[in-house]
């Protein structure tokens, strides 16, 4: 579940509301703000967006329900690549991506671009492709980051040992709390005592197959320690799937994400620590959001593909395109603010 993210950082834009910490950067290991601050995002990813259970809130309405509800200052929008995602229905899936993009940077809040795809060594023509053009539309934008590929590899100790050159990267750790415990955080700690920058864009509270009951000390294990180093998270996910990740439950809508009668235990769970914390979210009624802990177990559903890993990838060419470059390295995946 770890993966190597590339971080990128693009100009800041006038044209909508501004994201609590403004342009972002990476100096050492930490994401600092416009004014130099060290920050950490923390919110949601959506479910894989080509499948019924999470394609339902790929939409504003998700939007403004995660910033006023959730006091969440991130979405991450896993926009699936096989399985009749985005290789198959291009066209359909851009305009879920972009719904969701537009939405977020009109709520002031970032926004992750995931190339959500455990094989994308062999897609790298198409995810070039893909970067070139949605990096062209949102260059402007200080809310955009891009993940370009999903968990190829767990090693981020063995990726410090050799690093990407360049500015603004960071790679991703991924974890399931119920299955990852301490040994995966000693691998995370060895790769940030290399100065190696990680950012968690994804992990669930429970199995690393999507199944399972909340693992609460695992989770608030996880918690302590993404706090005390100052890394960015996204749960998984905002999906109505009868699974134990799942922060809906099925038949759940968009409309109906800030509806704590229809949360999960996993939901409730992840929603009482981002209520807790301060996201810089100006939004009514949750601007200064109240103290909320714990969240309670229950029986899970349906095995969902959260937990899947992929095969090492190689090293396809690096190419450059205006505003943005797309980089493939054993032990890792890509990531750009």
């Amino acid at each position: 579940m770890l993966s190597k993210c590339l971080l990128y950082v693009f100009a800041i834009g006038l044209q909508a509301a501004a994201p609590p910490y403004g342009q972002l950067s990476v100096v050492g290991t930490k994401l600092v703000g416009a004014n130099g601050q060290e920050v950490a995002l923390h919110g949601m990813s959506l479910f894989w967006s080509q499948w019924t259970e999470g394609s339902t809130f790929y939409n504003n309405d998700t939007i403004q329900a995660l910033k006023c509800s959730w006091n969440a200052n991130l979405v991450r929008a896993a926009m699936g690549v096989e399985m009749g995602g985005y290789l198959d229905n291009p066209t359909t899936e851009l305009a879920k991506l972009y719904a969701v993009v537009d939405a977020a940077i009109d709520a002031g809040i970032y926004v992750i671009i995931d190339w959500h795809d455990h094989n994308a060594q062999n897609h790298a023509s198409a995810a070039v492709s893909f970067f070139s053009a949605v990096s062209q539309k949102y260059a402007s934008y200080p809310n955009v980051i891009y993940e370009t590929f999903n968990e190829p590899l767990q090693d981020v100790d063995v990726a410090a040992g050799n690093p990407l050159s360049g500015s603004n990267l960071m790679y991703t750790l991924h974890y399931y709390a119920a299955t990852h415990k301490q040994y995966l955080r000693d691998k995370a700690q060895t790769a940030l005592n290399q100065g190696l920058p990680i950012f968690v864009t994804e992990y669930g509270t429970v199995e690393a197959s999507g199944d399972g009951q909340v693992d609460q000390q695992s989770s608030n294990d996880w918690y302590t320690f993404l706090d005390n180093n100052n890394i960015s998270h996204a749960n998984w996910a905002i999906e109505n799937k009868a699974e134990g990740a799942a922060a809906l439950t099925p038949g759940s809508t968009a409309q109906q994400v800030g509806d704590d009668t229809r949360l999960t235990a996993s939901g409730q769970f992840v929603k009482n620590k981002l209520r807790s914390q301060n996201n810089g979210i100006a939004c009514s009624g949750v601007s200064n959001p109240p103290q909320a802990t714990g969240g309670q177990t229950s029986p899970a559903g349906q095995t969902s593909p959260a937990g899947q890993t992929s095969p090492p990838q190689t090293n396809p060419p690096a190419p450059t395109t205006p505003g943005a470059q797309f980089r493939w390295a054993q032990h890792g995946q890509s990531l750009e603010l």
